[in-house]
């Protein structure tokens, strides 16, 4: 089964294809540690899942998401394009994000790197420009501001998908 979505101009398709978890596995990654100011773990997650249509697998990695999957299980891969961004159990029929970053993983929005560089950019500009005491924040406000609207946008644009995917999953 296949959609077509669109998202901020853009032709997406949707797909959902019968699957099944050959390979799941869960750890904790530690970060950190010596010279580094605190000690983290992350959870970590790497999955397989077979095509039943045509025999091929499909790796993904997951970070901070404790999924319910186990090996052998029934599923329907979710995928936008082609990457996996999701499951639906078929026992319970749940359906789960592998990743909620729709705009990083579709390179939707504005690139972070531009957002460093033109307010590090303008910054330097406003700090030149600006009287002694207001260039600390001559200089911070502007990359604040890309800041923000880089946050903002890349948040409507995972919020336009989502609202959208769990639109055509509740139809389903």
């Amino acid at each position: 089964m296949t959609k077509s979505l669109e998202i901020a101009g853009k032709p997406y398709q949707l797909a959902l294809h019968n699957a099944t978890v050959i390979h799941a596995s869960k750890y904790s990654e530690t970060s950190g540690g010596w010279g580094y100011p605190s000690v983290r773990s992350t959870l970590k997650m790497e999955i397989v899942f077979r095509n039943k249509d045509d025999g091929q697998d499909w790796p993904v990695k997951i970070n901070n998401q404790d999924l319910p999957l186990y090996t052998e299980q029934e599923v329907m891969m979710i995928s936008l394009e082609k990457h996996i961004i999701g499951f639906i159990d078929k026992q319970t029929r749940k359906y789960y994000y592998t990743d909620d970053d729709f705009a990083t993983l579709l390179d939707l929005g504005i690139a972070l790197y531009k957002v460093w560089l033109a307010g590090i950019l303008i910054g330097i500009t406003a700090m030149m420009l600006v009287p002694v005491p207001y260039k600390f924040i001559a200089a911070f406000l502007p990359f604040f501001l890309f800041w923000i609207v880089y946050i903002l946008k890349k948040w409507r644009i995972n919020r336009e998908f989502s609202n959208k995917i769990d639109t055509y999953l509740s139809d389903e």
